[in-house]
Parts: C-alpha cells; structure tokens; sequence
C-alpha cells in the first residue's frame, strides 16, 4: 500500500467522480483508476460500487475513507512537527544548572525563549557542575551552565555567561562588619565555609592558597554547595565565607558583604554544550541565550 494511493482514494471517495478526482490530484483519469484498482486487489475488497453514471462508496469504501483521511492528518502533523523540529520551533531541551545561576540572567532567558518558542518543553535540573559536565557528555543533558575553573572541555561549545568576583560574608554581629572592605590577613584564625572540594578542586585551592599567602591558617567548619546554606551559617555566627558577589540579591538578613583587597580568582560561569549540527531547539536557545549575553 503506497502513500499516493491512499490518496488518490480519498479524493474519489470524496469527490465521488473519477474525472473530477484526477483533475484534483492533477493527473490524467486512467493511472488513478488503476492506482484505486490496485488498491482494491490488495485489500481483498471493492471500495467503490461504480457505474456509467455515479460511484459510491461500499460499506467498505466508507470505513477506509475515515480510516485514510486520519492516516494523512497524523502523516501531514508529524511533517509539520518534524519541520517545526528542524527549526528549532518544537521538541524538547534539557538544562542543568548550578545555584549561582538563579542570581543571573538565566531567569530572563527562559522566559523569552518560552514566549517565543511556546511549543518547546523545558526541564531545568539543579546540578553540579561536574555532573552536568558528564551529563552533557552521555547525552542526557543538552546544556548546561556551569562554574568554570580550569575543566577540560574538548569537544564541548563554550560560551562565558557571565563573570563576577567573590566577596567575603559575615555576620553583621562580627567585629569587623563595619569595614568597607577587607583584607584576608586580618581573618586570622577565622573559621570558614567554604563550597565542597571534591566539586572544583582547583578553585577550592587556589582559594585557599590566597588565604594562606595573606598570612591566615584556614579552618574549613562546614563545606557546602549551596549559597544559602552558606549564609545562613555566617548569619549564625559560624564562620565566614568567601561568596560569589551576586550572594547579595538573596537579600538575607543578618549578613554583611565586603570586597575583599586581595586578588581571588574570578568567578566565571559558561553555557556548556556538545555540537550536534544543524538547526535544533538547542541552537535557538543559544541564540536567545547569546542575544540577552550582549544586552547585559
């Protein structure tokens, strides 16, 4: 059963004229009388009853034109999908992201993307950087935004969103929550919070290394990955810790932020994804993504 017989059918079994039928697929009368005939012989059964003066559709012919006419409704609205997909307009995309995103722009991104692109489902997955790193790579997340120290990243696109400088957070009970700014060599023997090592081990280094240069004995009290977990334990009193600036947004209370006189690594934060060719909702998210890049 071939695609141009199921309709040329449909059009005799709508027009219900054989003529008027093959001027409507724009061929001649005898190659769709053989084309509906083949068809007939290979159901095992008459669809139309003809005569020299009308044709009409058997019991048979009534239950296939429905069946023909859904046939090429699903066909014509899968093409229309698969074309839509092709042009990044429908389909699916997966994002992962690490915490520090919430403070940027990614918000805004998502937004307009959806609003131009309302027929694309977004899953958005909190992740570690190095396990959207490995996702990006097996193929089970399609791009991801992660804090970039370092990483190999061969055979990945790159694209920095955004960069920022760390800040240190303490307790605005602290003694020295009054300064305008603050140098490491007057933390002593401050305790501190600090992101988790096993997540960015060269960052965590290099940090600490910046802490010891200045002439203070780090004293990690709690490590972890999440901001406000972080602050909340500086609001308590337990400890300082060296935060990404936009930690202010979050707007906690009890909390004081102080640029630090010391150099300590920039923060960058990179759009990560592997290149798949061609026109996909990948690549429109990139280009929404990358038209915001230059607005901010």
């Amino acid at each position: 059963m071939e695609l141009r017989q199921l309709k040329y059918f449909l059009a005799v079994a709508e027009e219900l004229h054989f003529g008027n039928a093959a001027r409507r697929m724009n061929i001649s009368q005898p190659p769709l009388s053989q084309q509906v005939k083949q068809l007939e012989e290979e159901l095992g059964a008459r669809l139309f009853e003809r005569t020299s003066r009308s044709v009409a559709l058997t019991p048979e012919g009534v239950f296939f034109k429905e069946e023909a006419k859904a046939i090429l409704e699903r066909l014509e609205r899968a093409g229309d999908t698969v074309r839509a997909m092709a042009r990044g307009e429908e389909g699916s995309l997966s994002i992962g992201f690490v915490v520090i995103i919430n403070q940027s722009l990614l918000p805004e991104v998502i937004l307009d993307y959806k609003q131009r692109f309302p027929k694309v489902h977004l899953e958005l997955k909190e992740m570690t950087t190095n396990y959207q790193l490995k996702s990006v790579r097996n193929g089970t997340l399609d791009i991801g935004f992660i804090r970039y120290h370092n990483q190999d990243l061969s055979g990945l696109c790159k694209k920095t969103y955004i960069k920022e400088n760390y800040v240190l957070a303490l307790s605005d009970r602290h003694p020295l929550a009054g300064r305008t700014e603050i140098s490491l060599g007057e933390l002593t023997d401050e305790p501190l919070v600090m992101f988790k090592r096993d997540n960015l081990p060269a960052l965590y280094d290099e940090i600490v290394r910046a802490f010891t240069r200045a002439g203070m004995r780090p004293r990690m009290v709690q490590e972890t990955n999440r901001r406000l977990t972080a602050i909340a334990l500086v609001a308590a009193g337990m400890g300082v810790s060296p935060v990404p600036e936009s930690t202010r947004r979050l707007g906690r209370e009890g909390v004081t932020y102080l640029p630090i006189v010391e150099p300590l690594p920039e923060i960058e934060v990179a759009a990560v994804w592997a290149d798949k060719g061609g026109v996909s909702v990948l690549d429109s998210f990139v280009a929404v993504m990358e038209s915001h890049r230059r607005r901010g």
